[in-house]
């Protein structure tokens, strides 16, 4: 990341290259079990009752 300051402001820029291999460190972390959780949060969100609904039993 890059920064300039004029005046009172300061203004940033991403670096490509560092959101290359930031972007890289994501995907050795992100595994097929935190895509199986986000698809088992995504049912459940789906699966919840509307206000006023009852909740299933």
């Amino acid at each position: 990341m890059a920064a300039r300051k004029e005046g009172r402001n300061r203004y940033y820029r991403l670096d490509p290259e560092g959101m290359g291999r930031l972007r890289a460190l994501v995907e050795q972390f992100w595994t097929d079990e935190l895509d199986l959780l986000a698809a088992d949060a995504a049912e459940l969100a789906g699966n919840r009752p509307q206000p006023g609904e009852p909740a299933p039993r």
